[in-house]
């Protein structure tokens, strides 16, 4: 982690990380060791992401529900029907 890497910065990546691999389709691999947990908020955020897909206290930005709506629409596309 960078000096002055905050728990900002990590929701900020975990942010850009989630559209990617949710609207743009492009598989990651997200790789995480303790010695780089080096604030308690990082272990809620990727508890939150693991149990609940969604990372917590997370402020909704200008612009949320469009883009909630365009990750809607591309798992929509990319799932089969279910009648």
């Amino acid at each position: 982690m960078p000096t002055g890497y905050s728990l900002q910065s990590f929701r900020s990546d975990l942010k850009a990380l989630m559209l990617k691999t949710g609207v743009e389709g492009q598989p990651v691999c997200l790789f995480l060791e303790d010695h780089q947990m080096v604030d308690p908020g990082f272990l809620e955020c990727i508890n939150s992401l693991l149990s609940g897909g969604e990372v917590t206290s997370y402020p909704i930005a200008q612009g949320a529900a469009s883009k909630r709506l365009e990750i809607v629409q591309s798992v929509c596309s990319h799932t089969p029907a279910i009648i």
